[in-house]
């Protein structure tokens, strides 16, 4: 019984070689992922654009330089077979301005141009600029702390943003209440935003909470059919007066 198992088992593998050789093109192997076969960048905090290749060894510092790398790519020679996948490694990216990407940019459906995360590592891609805690000192000046109610001195802070390099605030303008105040749309305009261990801050106001609630209307004011009124609409324009119900 032990010889005639030996024998079948002979009889098969030989088969089996047979068929091999019959077919030189079968293959056992698993279809590999285009991203697999393609072309792959590398891009990491402490890259370098100008000495690095690119690699994992030798990472690129910015996605701009990835980007900028393969559109030089694509002119030479083509997108690679399998496409290309730049690896992002862990850590946060600070960018001054959007990074911008163009029809030149896009890859095709069977040679795709992908950005993602190394292996998962945690990759944070950041708009602001990040404050040291430590750089933030209590308010002293004594006409300053005269303008805040008592509750309040001991508690308010400063730091000088200059110092820290950031010298540009963008444009804090009102909106809201059919007020017309974006001919060119509300994206033209950008206003300074602080965020705390990842939550935003609101800015400094009267009421803290809620809204001022308005007793009564004393003075009416001038109305109009239209509102906002048209931009040839020079007046004239006399104002409103209430009484509101606060503490202040």
């Amino acid at each position: 019984m032990m010889n005639n198992s030996k024998g079948k088992f002979m009889v098969v593998f030989m088969a089996f070689v047979l068929l091999g050789s019959l077919f030189p093109r079968f293959s056992l192997s698993t279809e590999v992922s285009a991203e697999n076969l393609g072309h792959t960048l590398f891009v990491a905090p402490n890259g370098d654009n100008e000495s690095g290749l690119g690699t994992i060894n030798a990472p690129f510092a910015t996605l701009e330089k990835a980007r900028d790398a393969i559109r030089e790519m694509k002119a030479d020679s083509g997108l690679p077979d399998g496409g290309i996948t730049v690896y992002l490694r862990g850590g946060e990216y600070r960018l001054g301005k959007s990074f911008e990407l163009t029809e030149e940019d896009s890859g095709t459906e069977d040679n795709p141009i992908i950005y993602k995360a190394y292996n998962n590592e945690e990759v944070k891609i950041m708009g602001g600029a990040t404050i040291d805690a430590s750089e933030f000192k209590t308010v002293t000046d004594e006409n300053i702390l005269n303008r805040l109610v008592e509750s309040a001195r001991g508690k308010v802070v400063k730091v000088d943003l200059a110092q820290q390099g950031i010298t540009e605030y963008g444009e804090l303008v009102r909106y809201g209440h059919s007020m017309n105040y974006f001919p060119e749309g509300i994206s033209q305009y950008s206003a300074p935003e602080l965020f705390i261990n990842g939550e935003s801050q609101t800015l400094a106001r009267w009421p803290n909470n809620d809204f001022a609630t308005v007793k009564k209307v004393i003075d009416g004011g001038t109305t109009h059919e239209i509102y906002p009124p048209p931009a040839d609409d020079s007046g004239p324009w006399e104002g409103f007066v209430i009484e509101y119900d606060g503490d202040r």
